[in-house]
């Protein structure tokens, strides 16, 4: 098997992990791909090339749990979420490679360490601590592609259930996405060239869309956490490297 074979290889199995997860638990694609991406792509260019594969798997979701959409939740986070994904797409061709990088490392580090510390408890965040959180969130998913932990801290501090959080999270990640690819396409970061491995990401977003959570049913809640706390810190640590 060629470099290039096994590359793929692992690039398709982060993929599905990912988007597994993603389709569970809202958050987790980009978390698990923009590090293995960045190895072979560069960091830049990974967090560009996320932007149209979430797009895809963000209008999947989307469509599926469509009638679960809470409309002022949405508001309040694509209020902050839209102008800070505007400016962190902005900013990504001008930041640093190993500046990048670290970013994404320690965004995820810090995801990790909620989890450890606050465990079930969410964030009390009023209207106001809400679009100032997901200003942050925008500037993270158009810097790294890593909006999702704090987005998620958003949509659990209005206290969304399951079906409403997932639901809500993708329409944010959808206008997100949107307002970026312009940005990333303009200034060179993603273009045609990048259709295939987009589309192959895509796919593979589709299908863990519709079987993820039956394959993750085995999983006990505290298991499947602590598994995926332990996935992130060993990529956070290999982009520290």
């Amino acid at each position: 098997m060629t470099g290039d074979s096994l590359t793929l290889l692992m690039t398709l199995a982060a993929s599905l992990v990912g988007f597994m997860v993603s389709s569970t638990t809202g958050v987790g694609a980009a978390l698990v791909l923009v590090p293995v991406l960045s190895h072979t792509l560069g960091a830049r260019v990974a967090v560009a090339v996320m932007a149209p594969v979430l797009l895809c798997n963000s209008a999947i979701k989307l469509w599926v749990f469509r009638s679960h959409v809470e409309p002022r939740a949405a508001r309040l986070a694509l209020w902050g979420g839209v102008p800070g994904a505007l400016l962190g797409a902005l900013l990504t061709s001008s930041v640093p490679e190993g500046a990048l990088r670290t970013t994404v490392a320690l965004i995820i580090l810090a995801y990790v360490a909620h989890g450890l510390w606050r465990g079930e408890r969410a964030l009390q965040l009023g209207p106001r601590g809400m679009v100032a959180t997901s200003f942050a969130t925008g500037v993270a998913s158009g810097l790294s592609s890593a909006g999702g932990p704090t987005n998620a801290m958003v949509l659990q501090s209005y206290g969304l259930v399951k079906e409403a959080f997932i639901a809500t999270g993708a329409l944010v990640s959808v206008v997100l996405q949107v307002v970026k690819l312009p940005v990333y396409m303009g200034s060179g970061l993603l273009g045609w060239q990048h259709a295939p491995l987009v589309g192959l990401l895509a796919v593979s977003a589709a299908v863990a869309a519709m079987v993820g959570r039956n394959a993750l049913q085995h999983l006990s809640e505290r298991g499947f956490r602590r598994s995926l706390q332990l996935v992130l810190l060993v990529l956070a640590v290999s982009m520290l490297w």
